[in-house]
Parts: structure tokens; C-alpha cells; sequence
């Protein structure tokens, strides 16, 4: 949880020795070699910002540079708390009358006005199941699976059928305030929260599925202390599909041979603990076989996901491209994720500069194995 506290950012701040074993961990970083886009640099940053010294705005705009991915966490020898230190930094900057780069002003007007930070009217997605009194789980398809990518949510709802599973994808949610409250807004995003909590506690059925890692971070690990709440009971598409494998409720058939690189999306490896879960769903495809290009746990970053990629366009595609180089390395036929920010991005990385590499969306590979 960030520290917003001036104090106790200056404490967080000063507990790094600045060793520098963070440096070829940082996207940012191996992308332009700038120390003030590197953690160390940053926390050095946060120390100045916290003591009331930070006034460059050049400065001040590293403290938004960083994709809040966690990588330098599991190379960081003494355990310092990177990134609650940087989003502590931008809610203590929103605090100041500072505010983060346009792409995340506009973003936070778009949720005012919207429900979602797209820019996109709100829209209801189709009912999947029309008695939620009924329903198992409640799908939570996420802003962009519901404005942006809704053959996702079909992929999705092919498997659950196959599985017999009684659902129902939500029809009044709004977005579940990720970008929001990673940018500083967190007024904004506790308001977002409430709005979300009281839809959501309110529905009968028994687990909510998110389908996004963002959603599914926010419900388990912000939402109780942001809006003094219970962690709502959730889980992540790829947990839900590998317990239903587990169990026996889903039968996937396969019959191609395909290597697949799996890439671990930031939010759903690094701080919700999520490597095997899609790992042994993916196993349980006939014929499916995956190659790693680096092992889980230090997975570079997509490049920062949709928001990210509008503020700072060229670091987020140079960080894209340096993951599409390591999909090549493996000489993989598909690469596969599981977060549609992750999806979205190294898509359009692909087709711009690596066009031979396919894409893949983890319940577009398990809904295609359902096939006879």
C-alpha cells in the first residue's frame, strides 16, 4: 500500500542504498539509460519530493515514467518498497495541486463523465444469463474487454458454457479505478470504489471472475483499505480456468502442435502471485507446448498498457519491442497473455514492427481448443 505521508515517503525513500543491482531490471531504464529512469534515480526523486526540494518538472515527470511493473522489487537485495514509493510520490504531487501528464487528466475526466477512462459512452455488454439469482459467478469483463475487445468476453463465455458453469457478466459495473488510483487520483478512485463495492456486494452470486489483472489487483489488494471495505472474494480468469480443468468440468482437446511463449502480465505475476495457473492451463491443451523466454518471475513488461502508451509513446514501444525481440529468441509460434492491457499493446507492436508474431489472448487459445 503506497505511503502518502510526506514522512513516511522520505523514510521509504532513504531505505534504498543505491547499489544500482535495479538498474537492468527497469524497462525504462535499459530503454534510454537515464539514471532519473531508473528506481534508484527515482527514489532519490521521491526523497527530494518528500522533503519539499523536488521543483524541476522535467523532474517530476520521472515520477510518472515509471511503468509500476515490479521488476526492480525481485532485484532489489534489501526489499525496498519501489513502488509504493512512487505511487506515494504522485498521490503526495496530486496533494500539492500537481497534476500527472495530460494523458492521465484526460483519463480522469473520461471516468467522471463516462465511468471509464476511454473516452468511451458507456454501454451495456450483452447478458450472458438472464437469472443472476441463479448464476455461479459474475463475470467482470473490465473497460477495455467491454469497449475495446469483446471477442475476448465471447472466448470467455464459450469456455464457462463448455464448463456448464452458471454465470452472468455484469451489466452496471464501471471501471474498477486502477488507472485512476495509479496515477493519484485516489479521492476519485475511493469514490469509484464505493460506486463498484455497492454493485458488487450486492449480487448473489457466490465468486466474481475478473478477466482483467488490473480489476482483479484493485478488488483483492486496494479496494479494503482505499474504500474500508472486505477484500472482495474474486479471482482471476486464468485461476478460475485452471480450477476448472483441476476439478474436471473442462475438457480441452487440441490435436495442433503449437509452441507457445507465455508472457506473465506485471500486475497478475508479480503482485498477485499468478505464474502457474495459466501456465498448467495452457499444459492441459493436447499438443500445446510452452517455451519460456526468461524465467517467471523477471518477465520484462508489455510496455506499460494502454494509458501508459499515451502519455509516453516511445518508451512504451521501444519497452514492447524489447519483449517481442525476446519472443523471437524462443522461436515460439504464438505469444500468449493473459491481461488485455498486456493484448492490446503487443499487438500493435507486432504489426508495426514484427509482423510475423501472433498475439494471442489466453481464452482465445482455450476457447479454440474446445473445438472438436
Amino acid at each position: 500500500m503506497m505511503r502518502k505521508n510526506a514522512k513516511g515517503l522520505a523514510e521509504l525513500a532513504d531505505s534504498c542504498t543505491g547499489c544500482g543491482f535495479c538498474l537492468p531490471s527497469c524497462p525504462t531504464y535499459t530503454v534510454q539509460l537515464r539514471e532519473t529512469l531508473s528506481p534508484r534515480g527515482r527514489m532519490t526523486l521521491v526523497s527530494m519530493l518528500a522533503r519539499e526540494s523536488l521543483k524541476s518538472p522535467v523532474a517530476i515527470d520521472s515520477l510518472y515514467t515509471c511503468v509500476l511493473c515490479g521488476a526492480c522489487l525481485s532485484a532489489c537485495p534489501v526489499g525496498v518498497q519501489v513502488v509504493d514509493a512512487v505511487l506515494g510520490a504522485r498521490a503526495l504531487l496530486m496533494e500539492r495541486g500537481v497534476e500527472p501528464p495530460e494523458a492521465y487528466r484526460e483519463a480522469a475526466r473520461s471516468m467522471v463523465r463516462w465511468g471509464n477512462p476511454l473516452r468511451a459512452p458507456s454501454k451495456q455488454p450483452r447478458r450472458a444469463r438472464q437469472a443472476e439469482a441463479e448464476a455461479e459467478v459474475a463475470v467482470f469483463p473490465g473497460c477495455i474487454v467491454r469497449h475495446r475487445l469483446g471477442e475476448l468476453l465471447r472466448s470467455v463465455e464459450a469456455i464457462l458454457d463448455s464448463a456448464g458453469v452458471k454465470y452472468t457478466v455484469l451489466m452496471d459495473e464501471i471501471c474498477c479505478g486502477a488507472e485512476l488510483y495509479r496515477s493519484g487520483y485516489v479521492a476519485l478512485a475511493r469514490e469509484t470504489a464505493k460506486k463498484n463495492l455497492e454493485i458488487l456486494q450486492s449480487i448473489d452470486a457466490k465468486l466474481l471472475i475478473t478477466l482483467c489483472p488490473h480489476c482483479q489487483w484493485m478488488f483483492t489488494k486496494i479496494y479494503a483499505s482505499l474504500a474500508g471495505s472486505k477484500a472482495l472474494h474474486s479471482m482471476h480468469f486464468t485461476q478460475f480456468v485452471d480450477m476448472l480443468v483441476d476439478q474436471g468440468r473442462l475438457s480441452l482437446r487440441g490435436g495442433v502442435e503449437l509452441k507457445i511463449a507465455y508472457h506473465d502480465p506485471c500486475l497478475l505475476s508479480r503482485f498477485l502471485g499468478v505464474y502457474q495457473e495459466p501456465r498448467r492451463a495452457l499444459s492441459s491443451v493436447p499438443g500445446l507446448r510452452i517455451v519460456e523466454p526468461r524465467r517467471a518471475g523477471i518477465a520484462l513488461c508489455c510496455g506499460g498498457g494502454s494509458l501508459y502508451s499515451r502519455a509516453y509513446p516511445e518508451l512504451s514501444a521501444e519497452m514492447a519491442k524489447n519483449r517481442l525481440r525476446e519472443f523471437l529468441s524462443v522461436d515460439a509460434d504464438v505469444l500468449v497473455t493473459a491481461c488485455p492491457h498486456c493484448y492490446e499493446l503487443l499487438v500493435e507492436a507486432a504489426k508495426s514492427h514484427y509482423p510475423m508474431v501472433v498475439v494471442a489472448d489466453i481464452s482465445e487459445v482455450l476457447a479454440e481448443a474446445l473445438k472438436p
